[in-house]
Parts: C-alpha cells; structure tokens; sequence
C-alpha cells in the first residue's frame, strides 16, 4: 500500500507547482492585459486627431458616394429618355419615308395625267 501512496503525493506535489506556476503566469498576463487595456482606454491627443481625419474621410467618402448614385441614377433617366427618343425618331423616319413615297407617287400620277391631257 505504500507504493500506491507514495505516487499520489508525488501527483500531489506536482499539481500544486503547477497550479502555483499558473497563478504566478495569470497574475503576470492579468497585469500586462491590464496595462494594455488602461493605456488603451483613455487615447491620445494624436488618436484622438488621427480618429477625426478618418471620420472626416470617412464623412467626405460618405457624401462622393451618394453623389455618384445620385449622378447614376440620373445617367440610367437619361438613358431611358435617350431610347425613348431613339424609337420616336425611327418612327418619325418610317413617317416621313412613307410620305415621301406618296409624294413620289402622287408626283408621278400627275406626270402621268398631264401627259395623257
């Protein structure tokens, strides 16, 4: 029984260096994570400037882009208005082919006529 004993105090031992190590590495990690976040809390002058270049970047890029949908929603108008006048125009060219064809023919008819008179 002696032998089973003397393992266990052995494990024993050996967790409570381990547990000590531990304890010893969260106090460590716990400050340099504490340091970090109190030094990062409050921000510099220079954060401070460097946060409000980018939100001014960030306000102009803001407004260029609605600009540029406003100037392509006025470009897609424009080009529904350009295809509506495009199929107009074809229209008013058949149109005035077809007048233009009647004329032709009615000049004939009457060349016609004044011969035959």
């Amino acid at each position: 029984m002696q032998a089973q004993s003397i393992p266990t105090k052995k494990r024993r031992d050996h967790a409570d260096k381990d547990q000590g190590k531990i304890a010893s590495d969260n106090q460590d990690g716990c400050s340099d994570s504490f340091s970090i976040f109190s030094s990062r809390a409050l921000p510099t002058e220079k954060d401070r400037e460097e946060l409000n270049a980018l939100k001014e970047q960030v306000e102009d890029l803001q407004r260029k882009l609605l600009e540029k949908r406003e100037l392509l929603k006025s470009a897609k108008t424009s080009k529904t208005q350009m295809t509506s006048m495009n199929a107009k125009f074809e229209e008013l060219k058949h149109q005035a082919a077809d007048k233009d064809s009647l004329i032709k023919s009615t000049q004939l008819q009457l060349s016609d006529a004044k011969v035959s008179v």
